[in-house]
């Protein structure tokens, strides 16, 4: 009998533990490790960065779901791997035992690699925001409803050695209706390509050159 343990239970650790559990036989046990005791719909942090999704929408608690397959869940974070003796060390200091370890953690987000960048809660220097989890998107919020009433211009991009850059690209789609139905005289920047340090603008018609307005009223009026 082997015990499988998958670190992690985002978008790959929840599938992957679903689909082993179906292809396995019975006597064979798994056990999902998470940070955190809820999954969280990464894709749509974007939407509750602008007010289009409630935190509520997009999480789930996960040992329900999991444990009527069959499939334990321990909702601590892991602190050290002993991959010599098969170990997992747990937040506490509790160890875990695998047989076979699958690690679909995903990225750690590395604020320090960037002096400034990051929201302060999560050890940034507080100078720049993120979406990168639904704790990050609904500080942004807080931010961006206090922006509407004084807006500026605004630059999303990703930073140097960033591994996922759909969200620099996905956002301004959201934004502008938002910041057009507060009647906000903008622009948005945000990176032309992942490897390219040059700007390009968003604006109603797409990528481009933008008018210096998201509202149409005001676009058609330039």
């Amino acid at each position: 009998m082997a015990h499988i343990v998958i670190m992690g239970a985002g978008i790959g650790g929840m599938p992957a533990a679903y689909e082993m559990r179906e292809l396995l036989e019975k006597e064979h046990s798994i056990t999902v490790v998470n940070s955190t005791d809820y999954f969280q719909f990464v894709p749509s942090n974007p939407w509750i960065a602008v007010g289009w999704r409630e935190r509520e929408q997009i999480t789930v608690p996960i040992a329900p779901y999991l444990e009527r397959k069959g499939i334990k869940f321990i909702p601590k974070a892991v602190t050290a791997i002993d991959a010599t003796a098969n170990r997992l060390t747990l937040d506490g200091g509790d160890t875990l035992d695998y047989d076979y370890l699958v690690i679909t953690t995903g990225p750690k987000l590395s604020f320090n690699e960037v002096p400034g960048a990051g929201p302060a809660t999560s050890g940034g220097g507080g100078f720049t925001h993120s979406i990168c989890s639904v704790d990050h998107a609904q500080e942004f919020f807080a931010d961006y409803k206090k922006f509407l009433e004084n807006p500026g211009p605004v630059v999303i991009g990703a930073m140097p050695g960033a591994s996922c850059f759909g969200p620099a690209y996905s956002s301004p789609s959201s934004w502008t209706p938002t910041c057009a139905s507060a009647n906000c005289a903008t622009r948005c920047q945000s990176p032309t390509s992942p490897a390219s340090p040059t700007l390009a603008t968003w604006d109603w018609a797409g990528w481009g050159t933008a008018s210096p307005c998201w509202n149409p009223k005001c676009a058609a009026a330039t």
